[in-house]
């Protein structure tokens, strides 16, 4: 069924060794960064981005020990952000927008393959038990019947761009590079405009072009899907749950889809926000007809928008609230479905030669199937013990600059790059080894710009770029057909060249684009 790891190592080792010979460290002009002549000006132009920030809503929580008092206080900083748009290559951004909607048909026809989810996450319960529960509760919904046939993906899919050295001519090209498919609880929505607001009174103040800033509402993006969501579902009085986190550092980005959605559906729309502890005891399941709905007053549920879990501390109380959600006629985002089919072994396994086609066999997606696979970059998984396998652990301990090791639980947790990735791969039992996947390492740009940090002072650092679009899919999985299947927005979330981790809670700031 699917293709072995020699033939996949064979169809991208011409790549790895190209970028064995390529520079890594290339680097692109900002000239907004480039315009600031002395710390006075740089002084005064931070004061403004942080009353900007605040001004805009770019803003978060200040953070404490005690989850009650998190979730109660009325304390805000800004969050981290850069001080001007980085420079970004307008191909690139095109290509991220043209790609999506083939990237979102692709993983919701992945998540209507049931046959192909189990063979695909065959043995991912024996090395993580997190994977372990959610393809337990898949196949026990399979078995039962999915009582809810509409499903809605909210995606972002994020990229970098990786640099290359053409060898006919030198000249250096870049090329958009999936990082990761994220299904459901996907964040950013509202930081991304609202840091692009800033970035463009910041430009201003430089009396700098600001037009090649790109439009950006993707808040808005996902409140239509859950508005378009919620229409389907035809019950006028049935509401919206946001199944949260507790204490949620992304509150505010939480609640601009919400206050959007309400505004555009004129106020129609409740939502009720949920912790999954709250689930539990606030949402029972009509034992008549499946119906889910709130116990306080019966009224059903519509929607449910999953923004956290399932999490590995969860308790039973909270598997059995999922669970509830998962039978009942709600629609979902995520399911259990979409969130295995955007699991990395299964990015993995799409990135095989001729995968896509299984998905996409028509000629009229001949074109959207190219694209897609122009975005993907070598995926392995390290779960066998065969002759091609170890060949190719050999290779990356021998070559760990060209690898990422990631692990493959979703929401992320610690990569390993260059000799910490060559250590682990040498110490790694079988199990543990099973649970990541090889990934071929992406040589990204790189730019100067100021990052901006609550309470710390602006620092001038090279940076690099990571760039996600937003999206919303609704379909029909009794005959896969698509209602809607839109793209809009986008996230920028900016790191250290130094720094191999690149999330805001592992020091990125947010950041916006300046086209070229």
């Amino acid at each position: 069924m699917f293709i072995s790891n020699h033939l996949l190592f064979a169809f991208f080792v011409s790549a790895l060794q190209f970028h064995s010979n390529a520079n890594p460290n290339v680097s692109i002009s900002n000239p907004a960064v480039e315009a600031v002549k002395s710390s006075d000006q740089l002084a005064t132009l931070v004061e403004a981005a942080v009353d900007v920030a605040h001004e805009v809503g770019l803003i978060k929580r200040l953070s404490d020990d005690d989850s009650r008092k998190r979730r109660n206080s009325d304390v805000a900083s800004i969050q981290p952000i850069s001080l001007f748009p980085s420079p970004f290559p307008r191909s690139a951004y095109q290509q991220a927008m043209d790609v999506h909607t083939g990237m979102q048909k692709l993983y919701f026809l992945v998540s209507c393959d049931f046959d192909f989810l189990v063979k695909a996450t065959e043995g991912m319960d024996k090395s993580n038990n997190l994977y372990g529960r959610m393809i337990e509760m898949m196949k026990e919904i399979h078995r039962e019947g999915q009582r809810q046939p509409y499903t809605l993906f909210l995606t972002r899919s994020d990229y970098m761009v990786d640099s290359t050295t053409d060898e006919r001519d030198g000249q250096q090209r870049f090329g958009l590079k999936q990082v990761e498919m994220n299904i459901g609880s996907v964040v950013g929505s509202a930081m991304g405009p609202r840091t692009a607001e800033v970035h463009r009174r910041m430009l201003q103040r430089m009396r700098m072009d600001t037009s090649n800033v790109p439009e950006n509402r993707a808040f808005n993006t996902l409140a239509r899907g859950l508005f378009q969501a919620w229409l389907r579902f035809g019950d006028p009085n049935a509401v919206v749950v946001f199944a949260v986190l507790q204490g949620s550092m992304h509150r505010f980005d939480e609640r601009a889809i919400e206050y959007e959605l309400q505004r555009i559906s004129d106020w129609q729309v409740e939502v009720v926000r949920l912790s999954s502890k709250e689930a539990y005891s606030k949402l029972q399941l009509d034992p008549n007809d499946f119906t889910l709905r709130l116990t306080a007053d019966g009224r059903a549920v519509a929607v449910v928008y999953s923004r956290s879990g399932p999490l590995p501390e969860w308790t039973e109380e909270e598997w059995e609230a999922r669970k509830r959600i998962e039978r009942s006629t709600a629609i979902k985002t995520s399911t259990v479905f979409s969130a295995l089919s955007s699991s990395k072994r299964v990015q993995q396994l799409l990135a095989q030669p001729g995968m896509i086609e299984r998905f996409l066999p028509e000629p009229k997606d001949r074109q959207m199937v190219e694209a897609i696979r122009q975005t993907f970059v070598g995926l392995w998984g390290l779960e066998n013990e065969d002759k091609p396998t170890q060949k190719l652990i050999q290779h990356a301990i021998d070559n760990p600059h060209l690898y990422v090791l990631k692990p493959q639980n979703e929401g992320g947790g610690h990569n390993y790059f260059d000799d910490e990735l060559k250590e682990k791969l040498l110490q790694f039992t079988r199990e543990e080894r099973a649970a990541h996947t090889l990934m071929q390492r992406i040589w990204p740009v790189t730019a100067k710009n100021f990052l901006v940090r609550p309470m710390e002072e602006a620092v001038l650092d090279d940076t690099i770029v990571e760039l996600g679009m937003f999206g919303y899919l609704l379909g029909d999985k009794r005959d896969k057909s698509i209602v809607r299947n839109k793209q809009h927005g986008y996230l920028v979330r900016t790191k250290p060249a130094s720094s191999n981790e690149g999330g805001i809670s592992a020091g990125g700031v947010y950041d916006s684009l300046n086209l070229f």
